[in-house]
């Protein structure tokens, strides 16, 4: 009988317990909207949640990409592709196309034509080919919308380009409306060139070459900024 009336009195705790954690709160609300308007950021990282998974890639892009080695899969193989950056135990390269002084035209003619492996991510570089040839800002756009969509790949990750000496403004102008397009579409952004962006959008000192290239110190850092990028850091 005694164990009886312990059994009711838990139950009878416990309910009562239930009842005050569901009860409204009373006290004063915080009605301040000094924190509903957040600054823009000027990159956008993967989801935290994909840290320690293994993504497949899918890389499209030009000289730049490659290490200024001819192709991707030189730059690769010669360690001068940023892409040589990235372990490959937790970034397998699906596939792709990368070609020295290729335009985002010759890039979609290039991914189209490739036989790539479904990947987990594509990541685009391109327009800097596009700057030298005068073509303009919406027809790069497209074709950076078509390279994403010929990848197959379900996300995708738009890399700013390079710093320039000959055309700093127009590098910044294209680089805002890259960004623009990934917000718009809901995919990454990201300027792996940051740390050796100088303020004029030309190219630090240090990792100055031919004005358009960097050295394989240069190729090193985007490499490891691309990486921090997909492990979900914010660069």
């Amino acid at each position: 009988m005694r164990a009886r009336r312990s059994v009711h009195l838990l139950l009878a705790a416990v309910v009562a317990a239930a009842v005050t954690a569901c009860a409204p709160a009373t006290g004063p609300r915080d009605t301040s909207t000094a924190a509903t308007s957040p600054a823009a950021p000027t990159a956008t990282a993967v989801p935290a949640e994909t840290a320690g998974a293994v993504t497949s890639l899918v890389i499209v892009g030009d000289s730049n990409t490659t290490g200024f080695s001819g192709t991707l899969d030189a730059g690769l193989d010669a360690g001068t592709a940023w892409a040589a950056q990235l372990p490959p135990e937790r970034f397998p390269i699906a596939g792709g196309w990368a070609v020295d002084g290729a335009t985002t035209a010759a890039m979609l003619d290039g991914i189209t034509a490739a036989s790539v492996s479904s990947g987990d991510r594509v990541l685009v570089m391109g327009g800097t080919n596009d700057l030298s040839r005068g073509v303009d800002t919406e027809t790069i756009l497209d074709n950076v919308r078509a390279i994403v969509v010929a990848s197959g790949a379900p996300a995708a990750t738009v890399l700013a380009i390079a710093p320039s000496e000959g055309r700093p403004g127009a590098t910044d102008e294209l680089n805002a409306e890259l960004e623009a397009l990934a917000a718009g579409e809901g995919w990454n952004f990201i300027d792996p060139w940051a740390d050796v962006r100088a303020a004029d959008g030309r190219w630090s000192e240090d990792y100055l070459t031919d004005g358009v290239h960097t050295t394989p110190e240069g190729y090193a850092r985007a490499g490891q900024a691309i990486l921090a990028h997909l492990e979900g850091g914010v660069q």
